[in-house]
């Protein structure tokens, strides 16, 4: 009559972990039950028949292990949710994964802004430690050069941002690996390895792997995520400055590239020609290249017009006419007029004219050396508020790990299965 009411207990079990669809993982575990209570069942009509008194003995000790298992996942299961769900909506409003999941989203963007930031005041100071003029004033035989490379001390700084960049970098990995983990434990483990793990525990041969899996699975989906909830009290406890943002809420990266933008050593008048997009196009190119852009319209203008008064056929004597003045290579004995007239001589008055105009721009460019220190002062809060949150982004990292581990280490000591949890940390 009692294995008669635990088999009815146990289907009935197994018929409600179908009630949801989604989770059919869910009944491996009543599945289990049901197989080993079969089994069980008999091996005790077996023991009875043949009166054997070690198999009955070994059916009892195994009974009451499969008894506490049932007992065990139902006290796994409650704690789960009631630790995971139930107990922070009272406390936060949510539950603890999406708190966690919360906190690292907003922790990832400050880090991706930091990491713009250094890249936007990185480009601008290389623009800086790399800039460098040379005049010459050619006289005959002879010549005068003078060269100008304003803030080659400030080399040390490109250094430091890139390993500020590096710091950062890792963070934003190390980050986005907790939020994928706590995704995954999630929607993972409750649902798929902690019923194969509790399964698992009802056989013999997988009593103590089991229990050290059902030890990592409830500290990987209540310990871990309660953990970066603690680091989250932690820091609104103790907060870190925001890099890009100083206590008053001024924007520190766009202080920091005004004030490199000020010390540039450019006049206003080399800038604004240097950022001229028409002046810039017309320097770039080569002697062929002037030729094309302004002998092609002048010489279709001045073919039409000449073609016009044509007696001979208007396409004949345009074509005559546009590679007289056109033509990079002898037409009817000759270059174009055009062709000689920009490679020999607009083009390097042109080069000419724009090396003179440099020069004078050159010199009086400012040249503000001792600003050098002004320009390390505005970083180093900057670079300050970045050491300390990558260093504390890498501690957060370190206590959320110590307690994870250390929790399920605890918990497998308690449930019997430390010696597998041993072989578990030698395989990761």
């Amino acid at each position: 009559m009692r294995w008669q009411m635990l088999i009815l207990i146990l289907f009935s079990l197994f018929g409600l972990s179908f009630a949801d669809g989604t989770d059919v993982y869910l009944a491996i575990f009543p599945v289990c039950v049901v197989i080993v209570a079969i089994i069980l069942g008999i091996l005790n009509m077996a023991a009875e028949t043949f009166s054997l008194p070690g198999l009955s003995a070994y059916v009892k000790t195994e009974l009451g292990e499969l008894v506490s298992g049932v007992v065990l996942a139902l006290i796994v299961y409650a704690f789960v949710l009631g630790t995971s769900q139930v107990l922070p909506t009272l406390l936060v409003g949510q539950s603890a994964t999406n708190a966690a999941l919360d906190y690292i989203h907003k922790e990832v963007s400050l880090f991706q802004t930091t990491y713009w930031g250094i890249i936007r005041i990185g480009t601008q100071l290389k623009a800086m430690v790399s800039f460098s003029t040379q005049q010459v004033l050619p006289a005959g035989w002879v010549s005068w050069a003078h060269s100008i490379s304003p803030y080659p001390g400030l080399a040390p700084l490109l250094s430091i941002l890139s390993m500020a960049v590096q710091g950062v970098s890792n963070n934003i990995l190390l980050y986005q690996t907790l939020y994928l983990l706590l995704q995954f434990c999630s929607a993972i483990i409750p649902t798929i390895i902690l019923p194969v793990a509790l399964s698992m525990r009802l056989l013999p041969i997988t009593r103590q792997a089991g229990t050290a899996v059902v030890a990592i699975c409830i500290s990987l989906i209540v310990i871990f995520p309660w953990s970066v909830v603690f680091v989250q009290q932690i820091h609104s406890v103790l907060p870190y400055q925001d890099p890009t943002i100083d206590a008053n809420g001024g924007d520190v990266v766009g202080r920091i590239i005004n004030t490199l933008g000020v010390h540039f050593p450019l006049t206003s008048f080399l800038n604004e020609l240097c950022q001229n997009n028409a002046i810039r196009l017309l320097l770039s190119l080569n002697e062929q290249g002037t030729w094309l852009l302004f002998c092609t319209p002048i010489c279709a203008i001045v073919a039409a017009v000449q073609a016009a008064a044509c007696l001979t056929g208007y396409a004949g004597c345009f074509l005559n006419f546009f590679m007289f003045c056109w033509s990079p290579i002898e037409y009817m004995g000759t270059k174009g007029y055009c062709y000689n007239i920009v490679t020999a001589i607009a083009y390097p008055i042109m080069v000419g004219v724009s090396q003179i105009v440099y020069n004078i721009g050159a010199a009086f460019m400012n040249v503000p050396s001792e600003k050098a220190g002004e320009i390390y002062d505005v970083m180093y809060p900057f670079m300050r508020d970045i050491n300390n949150m990558v260093m504390m982004g890498y501690v957060d990292a370190m206590i959320i790990g110590i307690f994870t581990i250390v929790g399920s280490r605890s918990i497998s000591a308690a449930l019997g299965g430390e010696w597998y949890m041993i072989k578990f940390q030698r395989l990761v």
